[in-house]
């Protein structure tokens, strides 16, 4: 097979798009707007890559490669879905019919570059087509770094998930941080899953250790304010300028300052300051409203400030 792409979409805006976006990087792309061509098209270019739109006028893209798949011919044909069917039963169903790949529109370049590069270099699952083993293959893609296929699983978990953890609390907003703890910790350690289990129970695994964590926590936790004092008190304190300090050289002590950040505020904490997300994004990552990223990334930097001036009272006592 060749370093031609073949592009099976009936959508002239989006021909054009994909076709400039992977031109843009050496990539030879060749259009079909419909089934019917892009079969005939496959069939004289012999490309290593379709992309397939699975919306199409004359048939859709889940029949197109589950009869690619039973031609030998093309089995080792990379296929990537490319389409605004977001729902994580279509993801399952694309990944059923034997994509090796799947995309939702609207597209974001740099991350559709990103999987056109792992399709190209072979680094997606390997294709199946027996419906069982689909949600096993959406899960592979998540840990070989499609980011999509994860936001796919948590929106097909969030929901079972936090009405199993409510039942056990009283708090909904404390349920809530415990569920999205859980898909953080579990986005962090996905190469660990091996499938011996659903991934239902693999996240609620996770779940019930974060809860015992909770519970005992709270018995142990003080009364007062987690920062230590009354809100007050806090305030009163002068103010420390986080992103400017973790943006310069040679401040090892803003590691071990970070380290008594609690885990589910820390993370948040490095992918907003240190990593640059947006909230949105890192709401949609952790499966939270973004009201909620707010308040508890307010909390992580005062978390921080209040330990920062811990320490920093520390060393003035070392050295006066």
């Amino acid at each position: 097979m060749g370093d031609t792409i073949v592009y099976i979409e009936d959508e002239p805006d989006f021909q054009r798009l994909v076709s400039e976006i992977l031109g843009e990087v050496g990539y030879s792309v060749q259009v079909a707007g419909t089934g019917e061509e892009g079969i005939a098209l496959l069939k004289r270019v012999k490309p290593r890559l379709l992309i397939l739109d699975i919306n199409l006028p004359d048939t859709d893209g889940f029949t197109i490669c589950e009869e690619l798949r039973k031609d030998p011919a093309w089995h080792d044909l990379i296929v990537l879905m490319l389409t605004v069917r977001r729902r994580p039963e279509e993801w399952l169903k694309g990944f059923a019919s034997g994509a090796n790949d799947y995309v939702s529109k609207p597209l974001n370049p740099p991350d559709f570059l990103e999987r056109i590069e792992a399709c190209v270099k072979g680094r997606v699952a390997i294709p199946i087509i027996t419906p069982e083993d689909a949600e096993y293959q959406l899960i592979q893609a998540a840990i070989k770094g499609n980011r999509g296929a994860y936001d796919a699983l948590v929106r097909k978990y969030q929901g079972p998930l936090l009405k199993s953890i409510s039942q056990q609390m009283v708090n909904k907003a404390e349920a809530e941080d415990i569920v999205s703890s859980t898909f953080m910790i579990a986005y962090e350690h996905m190469r660990d899953f091996r499938g011996d289990s659903s991934f239902q129970t693999y996240l609620y695994g996770i779940a019930l250790r974060q809860l015992k964590r909770h519970w005992r926590a709270a018995k142990a936790a003080p009364t007062v304010d987690i920062l230590g004092g009354e809100e007050g008190e806090w305030i009163a304190e002068p103010d420390v300028n986080l992103e400017r300090l973790t943006s310069e050289p040679g401040l090892p002590q803003i590691k071990e300052v970070v380290r008594k950040v609690p885990r589910r505020y820390r993370k948040i904490l490095e992918w907003s300051v240190l990593r640059g997300m947006k909230n949105d994004e890192i709401a949609q990552r952790l499966a939270v409203r973004n009201g909620t990223v707010c308040s508890r990334l307010d909390t992580a930097k005062r978390i921080f400030r209040d330990a920062w001036h811990a320490c920093a009272k520390k060393r003035s006592a070392r050295h006066p």
